[in-house]
């Protein structure tokens, strides 16, 4: 099973909805643990439900690139006949493209950087688009959409304004891409899904704006917002290669990684805060009405087990669902 998957476990209960045990695979965690909390390491949760009832388990998937969730489901009933369904739910960050957009704070990468998420623009309006980075004073570093084509923005070698290297060929409408634009401090490139893609020379060693970085759109420029969904953003202190971008992008971060300035996987919310699991804290928040686009398909079919029967005892039962 991939380190990255989820397990499930569940016990039922006489008149009581089955517990249930959520945790990454690779942690000590066994089940019959009695963990309630959701931020740690699993959840379980026990809620009286009528026998005549349909117990509801609702399944989070966190925004890990977008690798394949392995759902595990291990279940009993020892006492009486309980049903259930099985909602496979997965969040992510939504814009409109007009002006919402997630704040990230004051700060820049330095003279080398890499920007790097998921997108999937809902339409490819001209003008820029900006996915991730910061604008301003002709000093700009990030990833965008141009004119419906992605790109890497950089400021250039003649020292002119900013330019942006883009890809050949159109930015597809309701597809999720993984996108990456790095610089070592004389040139930049466009990778899509690991692929390099676009390069140019840039103003050598020039650095970042510190003016305020965002997700979703920009500090300079008004109207230069992404339509669409955005997820899994990572920006690290140097540039990274096609073997890097290709070995990390399908799978989740620890947060510890050399050269990582930020992580935000865009997969909850606390206290009003998107969190950064990178070393520096950079929280963000949602700004102008940006928030959550949350979908639920029921796999109850594809989970055997789901609907149990007195003392029936089913074994781990598998199936893969990926993020999109």
């Amino acid at each position: 099973m991939p380190l990255d998957a989820v397990s499930v476990e569940a016990n039922t209960l006489s008149f009581v909805q089955p517990d249930l045990l959520i945790r990454r695979a690779g942690e000590s965690i066994e089940a019959g643990d009695d963990i309630y909390n959701s931020d740690a390491a699993g959840q379980r949760r026990r809620t009286l439900v009528p026998l005549e009832s349909t117990a509801e388990y609702v399944i989070p998937v966190t925004n890990d690139g977008n690798a394949l969730d392995d759902i595990l489901i291990q279940a009993t009933s020892d006492t009486a006949d309980c049903s259930a369904i099985y909602l496979f739910e997965t969040r992510h960050a939504s814009f409109d493209g007009v002006n919402d957009y997630i704040k990230l704070g004051g700060w820049g990468p330095g003279t080398r950087w890499t920007v790097e998420a998921w997108a999937k623009p809902s339409s490819t309006p001209s003008g820029r688009r900006s996915i991730a980075g910061a604008y301003a004073s002709g000093r700009d570093w990030g990833i965008t959409m141009q004119d419906g084509y992605y790109g890497v923005v950089f400021k250039p070698v003649s020292g002119a304004s900013t330019l942006t290297a883009k890809a050949p060929d159109p930015s597809v409408i309701d597809q999720w891409i993984h996108v990456a634009g790095t610089c070592d401090g004389t040139t930049a490139k466009l990778f899509l899904n690991g692929v390099e893609v676009a390069s140019d020379l840039v103003q050598v060693d020039y650095e970042g704006t510190t003016s305020g970085a965002r997700i979703g759109s920009e500090v300079c420029c008004s109207g230069n917002s992404f339509p669409g969904l955005i997820r899994d953003v990572r920006v690290w202190d140097y540039a990274r290669d096609t073997t890097e971008l290709t070995a990390a992008m399908n799978s989740r971060l620890t947060g510890t990684e050399t050269g990582l300035l930020g992580y935000w996987p865009l997969d909850n919310e606390v206290n009003g805060m998107l969190p950064d699991l990178g070393p520096n804290q950079l929280n963000g928040t949602f700004a102008n009405g940006a928030g959550w686009q949350v979908t639920q398909e029921d796999v109850t079919a594809e989970v055997i087990g789901a609907g149990l029967t007195v003392k029936e005892v089913y074994p781990e039962q598998g199936f893969d669902r990926s993020l999109y």
